[in-house]
C-alpha cells in the first residue's frame, strides 16, 4: 500500500513571498542537518496550506448548497438565469468575437498595403527598372538591344553577388531562448546548493545511498568501449524525478531514456539511478514550468498542461561533447513513435544554463539522415540562458532542404561542449515531460527489477558483471578517484567564483 503524503501545490500559497519564506526555511534547516526543525516546519507549512485547501472546499460545498436551496424555492429565477446563461452570454462573446475578426483584417490590408509599397520602392531601385526608364529619355538604341545589354549585365551582378555573399542559413526554427535567470530571487542560491551537493562530496555506487557526491557508473555509449561516466566521450548526466507513488522501502519514479535511450547511453541496468527532486530542483522546475507556459500558451502545437516530472544534469568539461541526434523518435510514416518515446507527446524540453558557455548546433536531415549543405543554426547557451525546444522542430515535416522546397525534413541538434578548453565547466539542468515510470530504492536511486522489466538474458549478465567488476577495481584505486573528485570540485570552485553563484 502507498503512504499517504500531502504534496503541497504552487497554487495552495497566498503569494510568492510565502513559497520563498519556506523554501528558504526548509532550505536552511537541511543545510545545517537539523532533522527535527526540518519536519516541524513542513509540518506547520503542511497543516497551513491544508486548512486553506479546506476552507476553499467548504466554500464550494456552501455553494452548491446554496444553489440547490434556490433552485427548491424559487425555480422560476433560476430559470431566469439558465436563460440568460444560454443566450445572452453567448451575444456577447459572439460580438467580442466578430469584433476580434475585424480588427484581425484591419491590420492584415494595412500590412498588405506597406508590402505593396516596399515592392513598388525595389522595383524603382532595381537596375533593369532604371536602365529602362534612361533608355526611355534617351532614344539612342532600339528597344530590343538594350534589353539584351540589361540582360548580360544582370548576369554578371549575379555571379559577383554569389561569389560575395555567403551561403543562406536554413529554415526557420520554432524554438525560443529567454535571458537573465540568473537575476531571479532565489536562483543562484538553489543551483549553489544542489551543485556543491554533487561536485564538493565523494563519489558512490549507484547502489549506495543519499543525495550526495556524483553517482559512478560504467557504460559503452554509441557502442565505444567500456569507460566510466565521467570519463565517456559523451556528457556527464545524473537523473533526478518527481515520484508517482511511494511505498515505505521504494517508490515509482518517472524517467526519461528508458525508450530508444537505453542503448544509446549504454548503461546496465544494475548500475542506472534516478534520485529523487530535493526542494530547490522543484523550486527550479516551477520556474521554468511558468515560462514554458507563459511563452507557448497561444501555441496550439504544444501541451502546456503536462508538466515537468524528470531533471537530468549534463556536465560539459575537457573533450565531451554530443553528435547530431534527436530527442524524440518518430515512425516511417513522420508520426511519434508511442513504443520509442519515454516523453510525452508534443512537449517542450527545457535547459537551464550554468557555468561557461557552449554551442548548440542545429541542422536540417532528411528521411535518410542526409545532412543539408546550408549553414546550420547555432545557439549560444550562456550563464543564465534557457533554451525552450520546441518539439515541431522534430518533426518530419516539409521543408526548405539545400535549396529545394517541400523536402521532408527534421533538426538534429550537437554540441561540442566547451571545446576542450581546461578549466571550463557548463552544466544544463534539463527538465522533461514523461510518460515512463521506473520503480527504484527510495534512498539510493537504484533501479529494481519486476516483471514489467522481464528477465535478464545471458549476454546482458555477463556485461553486468564486467561492469561490476571494473566498477569495484576503480573505487579500489582510491588515489585515482580522489584525483579526479578533485578535479571537478575545482572547476565547479571555478565557475562558482566567475559567475557569482552563492
Amino acid at each position: 500500500m502507498a503512504e499517504f503524503q500531502y504534496n503541497p501545490r504552487k497554487s495552495d500559497y497566498e503569494s510568492d513571498e510565502e513559497y520563498l519564506f519556506y523554501f528558504q526555511k526548509l532550505c536552511d534547516a537541511r543545510m545545517k542537518n537539523n532533522h527535527f526543525r526540518f519536519i516541524a516546519l513542513r509540518d506547520e507549512r503542511d497543516k497551513k496550506l491544508r486548512q486553506r485547501y479546506d476552507e476553499r472546499k467548504n466554500v464550494k460545498k456552501k455553494q452548491q448548497e446554496l444553489e440547490a436551496l434556490l433552485e427548491r424555492q424559487e425555480p422560476k429565477l433560476v430559470s431566469t438565469i439558465n436563460k440568460i446563461r444560454q443566450h445572452l452570454i453567448p451575444q456577447y462573446h459572439h460580438q467580442q468575437n466578430m469584433h476580434h475578426q475585424q480588427q484581425h483584417q484591419h491590420q492584415q490590408q494595412q500590412q498588405q498595403q506597406q508590402q505593396q509599397q516596399q515592392q513598388q520602392q525595389q522595383q524603382q531601385q532595381h537596375p533593369i527598372a532604371k536602365r529602362l526608364r534612361s533608355s526611355k529619355e534617351t532614344d539612342e538604341q532600339p528597344i530590343a538591344k538594350r534589353l539584351r545589354s540589361t540582360k548580360k549585365t544582370d548576369e554578371q551582378q549575379e555571379k559577383q553577388d554569389q561569389q560575395q555573399q555567403p551561403p543562406q542559413t536554413t529554415a526557420r526554427m520554432k524554438s525560443k531562448v529567454i535571458r537573465g535567470a540568473e537575476n531571479i530571487e532565489g536562483v543562484n542560491k538553489a543551483i549553489n546548493r544542489i551543485l556543491s551537493r554533487l561536485f564538493c562530496y565523494p563519489f558512490r555506487k549507484p547502489s549506495s545511498g543519499g543525495e550526495y557526491g556524483i553517482i559512478v557508473s560504467m557504460n559503452s555509449a554509441y557502442g565505444n568501449e567500456d569507460r566510466l561516466n565521467h570519463d565517456r566521450l559523451s556528457y556527464l548526466r545524473q537523473s533526478y524525478s518527481l515520484s508517482k507513488e511511494l511505498y515505505r522501502h521504494a517508490r515509482l519514479a518517472y524517467t526519461y531514456g528508458a525508450g530508444t535511450g537505453v542503448s544509446t547511453f549504454g548503461d546496465v541496468f544494475a548500475q542506472s539511478c534516478c534520485r529523487e527532486m530535493c526542494e530547490e530542483m522543484i523550486f527550479l522546475r516551477n520556474l521554468v514550468q511558468r515560462l514554458v507556459v507563459k511563452t507557448f500558451k497561444l501555441d496550439p502545437l504544444v501541451n502546456t498542461e503536462a508538466e515537468f516530472n524528470t531533471c537530468e544534469v549534463i556536465s560539459y568539461f575537457n573533450d565531451k561533447g554530443i553528435p547530431y541526434h534527436r530527442d524524440m523518435t518518430m515512425n516511417r510514416d513522420g508520426t511519434y513513435s508511442e513504443k520509442g518515446n519515454s516523453q510525452v507527446k508534443d512537449t517542450v524540453v527545457a535547459i537551464l544554463v550554468v557555468g561557461d558557455p557552449r554551442e548548440l548546433e542545429f541542422a536540417l536531415h532528411d528521411y535518410d539522415s542526409v545532412r543539408q549543405n546550408d549553414l546550420p543554426n547555432i545557439i549560444r547557451l550562456q550563464h543564465g540562458v534557457i533554451f525552450l525546444l520546441h518539439p515541431r522542430d522534430e518533426y518530419d515535416l516539409p521543408r526548405n532542404f539545400s535549396g529545394r522546397r517541400g523536402v521532408v525534413s527534421h533538426f538534429r541538434h550537437k554540441s561540442k561542449g566547451v571545446n576542450g578548453s581546461p578549466n571550463k565547466l557548463s552544466i544544463g539542468f534539463v527538465f522533461r515531460c514523461c510518460r515512463t515510470t521506473q520503480l527504484v530504492h527510495r534512498r539510493s536511486g537504484n533501479y529494481i527489477r519486476d516483471k514489467k522489466n522481464g528477465k535478464e538474458s545471458e549476454a546482458s549478465k555477463m556485461k553486468t558483471a564486467r561492469f561490476e567488476q571494473e566498477l569495484e577495481d576503480y573505487f579500489q584505486d582510491k588515489e585515482t578517484k580522489r584525483e579526479h573528485e578533485q578535479f571537478l570540485e575545482g572547476l565547479f570552485n571555478t565557475i562558482s567564483k566567475t559567475y557569482n553563484i552563492k
